[in-house]
């Protein structure tokens, strides 16, 4: 970054902070929200300023989806990878993860942009699709890596078990932000554990009683 010329450093400044803040907009309103003279009033920048880094609503739209990707991996994924592999790692994922909802104002921009454009079609709907396609990917990876080093039953079906943690994830979001519950989160907290017990093998079960004891 040091080695770039004055004005790309400057643009890609720009670009950033105009994406940080779309993502807040996004979480909360949508991405329909994103329009471009919205977003260039509110970063003191003109209509064609704007465009100069995003031609279209629809490569904004793409873009901000791109940088609330990179939020959410080094929010949530990153932090459970300097744990142990298995039942550390995954319980750690699964608490950062709803740390993340609580922590959001609007909650999870994934679960909000998913609804959002679930009946829709178009690139931006199929962008969508692929950032939680690689989100579950991931969370069913975590919870292969557990049953791997023998933490969950073997006859613990990953996908199925992601599925319902990825359930319990867009209740908690619904209740806090539609509901305004509080509450949701230790519901969201204690839904998770118990499934992971349940799927938890005779030795996982004490690993995953201390895991999220670390966590109360």
């Amino acid at each position: 970054m040091n080695d770039m010329p004055e004005h790309i450093r400057r643009g890609h400044e720009t670009r950033q902070r105009v994406l940080r803040g779309a993502v807040k907009v996004a979480t909360q309103e949508g991405l329909d929200a994103l329009t471009i003279g919205r977003i260039a009033e509110a970063n003191s920048l003109s209509k064609a300023g704007l465009l100069g880094h995003f031609p279209s609503k629809e490569a904004l739209q793409i873009a901000t989806l791109d940088i609330g990707r990179e939020e959410f991996i080094e929010a949530v994924i990153t932090p459970a990878l300097r744990q142990e592999p298995g039942v550390s790692r995954l319980v750690s994922l699964l608490n950062a993860w709803i740390t993340h909802v609580a922590s959001n104002d609007g909650g999870c921009l994934l679960a909000s942009v998913a609804a959002e454009f679930d009946g829709r079609s178009g690139p931006v709907r199929d962008h969508v699709a692929r950032v939680l396609d690689e989100w579950l990917d991931a969370l069913t990876r975590f919870i292969v890596e557990a049953k791997g080093r023998r933490h969950l039953l073997g006859s613990v079906d990953p996908e199925q078990l992601a599925f319902e943690l990825h359930g319990y994830e867009l209740s908690l979001n619904l209740q806090l932000q539609l509901l305004g519950r509080d509450s949701a989160l230790a519901r969201a907290r204690m839904a998770m554990r118990s499934a992971t017990l349940a799927a938890a093998s005779a030795s996982g079960k004490k690993l995953f009683t201390a895991a999220w004891k670390a966590f109360e």
